[in-house]
């Protein structure tokens, strides 16, 4: 009768251990190889997967608008899906070493390139268009799924320095240019071909504080950093010098966006003080490092989007509501339209189309949101 117990016992506590064993770890066990690339397999796995099936927590929202039916690329804490604009499943990207914190899109007319930053410092990189050639391929009820030898794999040796890496943003000019920041103050530039550290005039930008977001500008001139110090950095891309550092936030960055399309070099940025500050890169003299407007709400901002084409500026809050504010307005503080309420839990990512037809929208219950053109304008009437 001991013995029988004792077995029962060992196959119960299995049973339980088992998943936490065999999931995301600090990949010091990964098979791939240790600087260098993964066997790709041109045969990913196929699995049925139940609609509606819930997610953790969305760590990131990004929309890729390369092919004729764009992308929402969604992050959780253990997966990466890719959906489209109806929210249907198309792929999932799994397997990942560490909880998946950021994502990144690239694409031009040669590279098209999708990334993904983890806790464990490591990154993963994908060729877009060789998933988009599973995903036409597959059966109606089949879902593609990438796992950890599906896809070219970099694993960074330098994790100790680097750390978990919390953010991610390609440059829209030099698309296979990945930069990636995280929990220590460097930011490294990767190239997304080479799998390696970019071989321009610099590979790092020295930030004072671990890196909570990463944003380039349209024309990849300066990359945008913020971080828990509550600074604002904002680098020279082409020799990666320091341009400003905007320090008036009260408590940690949460989101940063170049408003692009307006007059000047605007940024914004979002902080867990509860107020959104826009700062005019080509200011100079006393008001250098003076925001030019700042919004404030009464809860923690935690996301940040712009719709160009609407010249919209998109904060999501701690509270699960969305607000909007007029850049054209002649006075854009009193320009703020909001709360639109489609989330029961705190916003955690933003991202628009480039023609402002949606908003992605996701949350901390795992729920992604798409709001059309047409819901946005019956809230601006």
């Amino acid at each position: 009768m001991k013995v029988t117990k004792f077995i029962i016992l060992t196959f119960l506590l299995l049973v339980i251990l088992f998943p936490l064993l065999n999931g995301c770890g600090d990949g010091e066990n990964d098979p791939m190889e240790e600087n260098g690339t993964a066997e790709e397999n041109s045969t990913p796995d196929l699995l049925l997967v139940t609609p509606g099936t819930e997610m953790g927590q969305i760590t990131d929202i990004e929309v890729f608008e390369v092919f004729d039916d764009p992308w929402i690329v969604v992050s959780s804490r253990f997966e990466v899906r890719i959906c489209d604009k109806e929210k249907n499943l198309l792929a999932l990207l799994t397997g990942h070493p560490g909880i998946v914190e950021a994502i990144a899109l690239s694409a031009d007319s040669e590279n098209f390139f999708l990334a993904a930053g983890c806790s464990d410092g490591s990154l993963r990189f994908w060729d877009a268009q060789m998933i988009k050639k599973h995903i036409e391929n597959k059966q109606p009820d089949e879902i593609v799924r990438f796992t950890d030898q599906n896809e070219n794999y970099y694993k960074d040796n330098l994790k100790k320095k680097i750390g978990g890496i919390k953010a991610l943003a390609f440059s829209p000019i030099d698309s296979n240019v990945l930069a990636s920041g995280g929990e220590a103050s460097d930011i490294t530039l990767w190239d997304a071909k080479t799998k390696n550290l970019t071989t321009g005039p610099c590979h790092t930008f020295n930030a004072t504080g671990a890196v909570t977001t990463l944003f380039f500008s349209d024309d990849s001139s300066f990359l945008a950093s913020g971080g828990v110090d509550e600074s604002v950095g904002v680098w020279n891309y082409a020799d990666c010098s320091p341009k400003n550092i905007f320090p008036d936030h009260d408590s940690e960055i949460t989101g940063l966006v170049f408003l692009n399309g307006m007059e000047g070099t605007l940024l914004a940025s979002s902080g867990k003080d509860a107020k959104i500050r826009v700062w005019d890169l080509d200011r100079k003299g006393d008001e250098e490092n003076k925001p030019v407007n700042v919004f404030t709400l009464d809860q923690k901002i935690t996301a940040l989007a712009f719709l160009e084409n609407k010249n919209l500026l998109v904060g999501g809050t701690e509270g699960g509501e969305i607000y909007f504010w007029d850049m054209t307005a002649p006075n854009p503080e009193s320009s703020q339209f909001g709360p639109f309420n489609k989330h029961n839990s705190s916003i955690t990512a933003l991202a628009s189309s480039a023609e402002g037809t949606f908003l992605a929208s996701g949350s901390a219950d795992g729920i992604f949101h798409i709001s059309t053109e047409e819901e946005i304008s019956q809230l601006l009437k």
